[in-house]
C-alpha cells in the first residue's frame, strides 16, 4: 500500500509456509486505474513470473423485460 495516497500497489497471498503469490499494480495511463502489472508465484522451489499489459476497456450493454403474469386472483 501507498503511503502517501492508501491505494494498494502490491498485494501477496501465502497459501502456506512455501506457496506465496505476489501481485504487483500499477496505473494504467489511458484507462486511469490501477491494473495488475506483474505476478511472482513461489512454490517449494517453483518460481514463476507473468508480466501484463495492453489492458482495454469493453463496454457491455443489456436490455431485459418483464411481462406481467397472468392474473389469477379469485373474484
Amino acid at each position: 500500500m501507498s503511503e502517501t495516497t492508501g491505494e494498494v500497489v502490491r498485494t501477496q497471498l501465502r497459501a502456506t509456509v512455501n506457496e506465496r503469490t505476489t501481485t504487483t499494480f500499477a496505473v494504467d495511463r489511458e484507462l486511469r486505474i490501477h491494473v495488475p502489472v506483474a505476478m511472482e508465484d513461489e512454490i517449494g522451489n517453483f518460481r514463476g513470473s507473468a508480466t501484463y499489459s495492453n489492458f482495454r476497456r469493453f463496454n457491455v450493454r443489456t436490455e431485459s423485460t418483464l411481462d406481467a403474469p397472468n392474473s389469477t386472483i379469485p373474484r
